[in-house]
């Protein structure tokens, strides 16, 4: 049994390092680093079978980065004004919100819960203070910061209400908050998805959904069973956040969806007949997803996921 549990963590690790491979050029653009760089590191998270966290942040970070980045870049140089001051990048992963934050701080501090994420930071050069540690428990001084960062983090903490307390905590009075998470808001879109791209999980999906309409623990569930990423632990309403952010002296100054990756599905075949039948429809919803991103990307009224700026007042 342990040898065939052995062979297929070898086989998973083959799998791994092709898909790092075909996102070579995205891992050096986003994280600075190569894959000889990060190959040791690899090895030894499989060999210590805990390879998830790291190809985590690798892989599923980069999918993300690559159709978000310059939308949250454009959003955040239009919001926020350059200071002098120190700009904590909650969980900051790998590293790629970098570049969006040296221009707009005296010093910039990194943060993360991933220890092999903030290797793989460090290993790029930056010029940033990187420290190991927990949003729900932030190792970092009362009223010290002058700005916090954090793109799609709220989703994976375990608990949202003191998470946001943290970062209150920590903010000078005055500081801002720059926040990008998931929606449930318009989550009908993610179930039409599931249900096209796989029918097998129609009777949960929409058991879950429902279910997660009017009960935030259900909502909890509903991202578990496959409607989001299984990392996901929450999503959130734009006005249930804002009013999150307020109960804890955080007042939003401005927020608004953004939309970066399709909307609408692609009918998956494994037979090639069916494919074939299909294609002229998944062409047109590529089309339309390309023609609705350009107009929508950044809108007050529909999108998978949330920005807000927040500035603290007491």
């Amino acid at each position: 049994m342990m040898v065939k549990d052995k062979s297929e963590l070898l086989k998973k690790e083959g799998q791994i390092f092709d898909e790092l491979i075909l996102r070579e050029d995205k891992i050096n653009r986003f994280f600075g680093v190569n894959i000889d760089q990060i190959e040791p590191l690899v090895q030894d998270a499989f060999r210590d079978r805990r390879p998830h966290d790291l190809i985590y942040h690798l892989i599923s970070d980069i999918g993300w980065l690559d159709e978000s980045f310059e939308t949250i870049q454009e959003l955040f140089n239009g919001i926020v004004k350059s200071s002098n001051g120190i700009v904590l990048d909650l969980g900051c992963g790998c590293g790629a919100h970098y570049s969006i934050l040296e221009g707009k701080s005296k010093r910039v501090i990194g943060l993360d819960i991933s220890s092999d994420a903030l290797k793989i930071y460090k290993m790029s050069g930056k010029n940033e203070k990187l420290v190991n540690g927990d949003g729900c428990n932030l190792p970092i001084k009362s009223n010290s910061i002058d700005m916090v960062f954090t793109s799609e983090v709220i989703e994976h903490v375990r608990n949202p209400e003191i998470f946001t307390s943290e970062i209150s905590r920590v903010l000078k009075i005055g500081g801002e908050l720059f926040l990008t998470t998931t929606t449930y808001e318009f989550f009908i879109f993610e179930v039409l998805k599931l249900v096209l791209e796989s029918p097998k999980a129609f009777p949960r999906t929409i058991y879950y959904y429902f279910r997660g309409l009017f009960s935030e623990k259900y909502r909890g569930l509903c991202m578990k069973q496959g409607l989001e990423h299984p990392d996901h632990l929450h999503a959130f309403m734009k006005n249930e956040l804002i009013e999150r952010c307020k109960k804890h002296g955080l007042i939003t100054k401005y927020s608004t969806f953004i939309i970066v990756q399709a909307i609408f599905p692609q009918i998956r075949f494994k037979k090639r007949i069916l494919k074939m039948l299909f294609f002229p429809i998944n062409r047109l919803t590529n089309f339309l997803n390309q023609i609705f991103i350009k107009k929508f990307r950044v809108n007050n009224k529909y999108g998978p996921n949330i920005v807000l700026y927040c500035r603290k007042t007491d």
